[in-house]
C-alpha cells in the first residue's frame, strides 16, 4: 500500500481558531491514536485532494510540525460545507502497524457478465466495504469479477476470499446481481 506524505502544522483547539484557519483557506484536522493524545492539525487542501477525490484507499504519512518522525495515517472523515461543498474538516487516524483496524474500502466491478450481454441488467447494491485487517494487508479497493455470472446469479460477501481481510459486514449481504430485465419476464 502506497503512503503519501503530508505536511501539518499543529493549530490551536476551538471554534473560533478553526473559522479563522478556514478564512486563510486551510483545513482543519485531528490526528488521534488510540492510547494518545489526539494532535490538532492544520492541512492544505491541495494536498488533501489526492485522498478525498479517489476511487482507491491511500493511507498518509503526515509530517506534523514538532513530532520527531513521520506519523502513519487513515483518513477516517471529511466533513464538507453543505453549500459551497468545501472541506471544512477532517479526521486521520494514526496506524498501528501490529494490530488489525476497521478500514473503508471501495469494492470496483471487473468484466463483462454473460447474462447482461444476454439481455440482463446489472446491479452494484454495494459500493464501499468495511473490512478488518493489518495496515499492511489494506488493499487499495476490492476487485470483483462478474465474467462468470448469469441472469439471476449473486455476488455475497461470502463468497469474496481472503487470508489477510475480515470482512465485516453479514455473509449474506448482496455486493452485486444480475437482474432479468422486464422485457424478458
Amino acid at each position: 500500500m502506497e503512503k503519501i506524505a503530508i505536511k501539518a502544522t499543529k493549530r490551536e483547539i476551538g471554534t473560533k481558531a478553526a473559522k479563522i484557519i478556514r478564512r486563510q483557506g486551510l483545513v482543519p484536522a485531528v490526528y488521534y491514536k488510540h492510547g494518545e493524545e489526539a494532535i490538532s492539525i492544520t492541512l492544505d487542501p491541495k494536498e488533501l485532494k489526492q485522498f478525498v477525490y479517489t476511487k482507491e484507499v491511500k493511507l498518509a504519512e503526515l509530517n506534523i510540525e514538532g513530532e520527531n518522525k513521520p506519523c502513519p495515517a487513515y483518513l477516517k472523515e471529511v466533513k464538507f460545507h453543505p453549500v459551497t461543498d468545501e472541506m471544512i474538516h477532517c479526521d486521520f487516524l494514526g496506524l498501528d502497524e501490529d494490530k488489525k483496524m476497521e478500514f473503508v474500502v471501495p469494492i470496483r466491478i471487473v468484466g463483462t457478465s454473460e447474462g447482461v450481454r444476454k439481455g440482463g441488467i446489472l446491479q452494484q447494491n454495494l459500493f464501499k466495504m468495511k473490512v478488518k485487517c493489518l495496515p499492511k494487508d489494506l488493499v487499495p479497493f476490492l476487485e470483483v469479477d462478474i465474467t462468470p455470472m448469469l441472469q439471476g446469479d449473486v455476488i455475497q460477501v461470502a463468497n469474496l476470499k481472503s487470508d489477510t481481510i475480515d470482512f465485516v459486514l453479514p455473509p449474506s449481504t448482496t455486493i452485486v446481481q444480475v437482474a432479468q430485465s422486464r422485457v424478458q419476464s
